[in-house]
C-alpha cells in the first residue's frame, strides 16, 4: 500500500515539473519585438540597453544633436535592468537598436554609427 501511494505521489510531482517547466515567463523573440516597436506609422523608437551613463548620455546626444532622427524618433527606451535579458533572447551582441512599425532597421554599439545613419535619413 505506501509503495503504491508513494509511486503515485511521485508520477503527481512528476508531471507537475513538466507542466511547471513549460510555462516559464520568458518572453519569446517575437514577443520582444513586438513590444519594442512603433505604434505611429513613419516614426521610430530607439532603443538603448546598457547599464553605462556615459553610453547612454552619448547615445541621446547624438539623438538630439541630428533634426532628422529627433523628427523621426518618438520615444526613447533606456533598458539598464530588467530587459537587459532580452538581448540574449534576441540573439543580438549590439545594444542600440533604431526599431520602425515592424522590425528593427538598425542596430549598432557605436554612437557614432547612429550619427552615420541618422545622415541617412
Amino acid at each position: 500500500m505506501f509503495a503504491k501511494r508513494y509511486s503515485l505521489k511521485l508520477g503527481v510531482l512528476f508531471i507537475t515539473v513538466i507542466l511547471l517547466a513549460g510555462c516559464t515567463n520568458t518572453p519569446k523573440k517575437d514577443e520582444i519585438l513586438g513590444q519594442m516597436v512603433s505604434k505611429i506609422e513613419g516614426q521610430y523608437v530607439l532603443h538603448i540597453f546598457s547599464r553605462d551613463m556615459a553610453l547612454i548620455r552619448e547615445v541621446q546626444r547624438v539623438q538630439l544633436s541630428h533634426s532628422k532622427l529627433l523628427d523621426r524618433t518618438t520615444q526613447v527606451a533606456i533598458h539598464r535592468k530588467a530587459q537587459m535579458e532580452w538581448l540574449e533572447i534576441l540573439e543580438e551582441t549590439d545594444n542600440i537598436f533604431i526599431v520602425d512599425q515592424e522590425k528593427i532597421v538598425f542596430r549598432t554599439s557605436d554612437p557614432e554609427e547612429l550619427l552615420l545613419f541618422a545622415e541617412t535619413l
